[in-house]
């Protein structure tokens, strides 16, 4: 086995989808459950901010009937759906997102410079390859039950917040900006997560008067 540490654009790996060169398999998904509006907003401002998310782990096999490589995506699958829904239009963003310039709108609203940010925004990958399956799913468990608070990457923390937000918000975060809502996540864990990593997914102060970077 082998894990190749690489990156892809967003267009590349969306039109990868689209080919069928990247695929879900069910085996690794958390949940059937597909992330509500303000989740997927909050992941999709990300890109557009080009701040830093966790990686994508994409497992490379082979279709020994068509003989074609393909891979499968082992962990980013909720992240996946929410960047390719987004590419074709099928997502909107919240009405409270934290930016107003894309409150409510989907790519085709978009202007170009926020168009191209979203497209060359680059996703880190680990690349698993000459695995066996079981060696797979051994890494699929590796990073999504972390047995101890050793545990707490940048990847695990994102996740948790996002998912302690979508299952129960906290009740104070009624009419605050996502930004708001996804801090008040992470403050009320504070000896589960690291500083740095708060502050590596912690949204800026004042989201409202910030521009996307060029």
């Amino acid at each position: 086995m082998n894990v190749v540490p690489t990156h892809i654009t967003v267009a590349d790996f969306c039109q990868g989808i689209e080919r069928g060169e990247i695929v879900v398999n069910p085996k690794y998904q958390r949940s059937d459950k597909v992330w509500p509006q303000a989740a997927r907003t909050f992941l999709i401002e990300t890109i557009l901010l080009h701040y830093p998310m966790p990686k994508f782990s994409l497992y490379q096999k082979i279709d020994l009937t068509s003989k074609k490589m393909f891979k499968e995506i082992v962990d980013g699958q909720q992240r996946s759906s929410a960047i390719f829904d987004f590419y074709k239009g099928k997502l909107e963003l919240s009405e409270e997102s934290d930016l107003e310039e894309f409150a409510g709108k989907s790519y085709a609203n978009l202007d170009d410079d926020a168009k191209q940010n979203f497209l060359d925004y680059a996703l880190n990958v680990d690349l698993i390859v000459d695995a066996k399956p079981d060696q797979v799913r051994e890494i699929f468990r590796r990073i999504t039950e972390p047995r101890s608070d050793v545990c707490n990457t940048p990847t695990v923390t994102f996740t948790r917040a996002l998912e302690r937000f979508i299952q129960a918000p906290p009740a104070d975060v009624e009419g605050s900006t996502l930004g708001e809502a996804l801090g008040a996540v992470f403050a009320s864990r504070p000896a589960s997560i690291s500083a740095s990593s708060r502050s590596c997914w912690a949204m800026p102060a004042s989201p409202r008067r910030r521009s996307i970077p060029m």
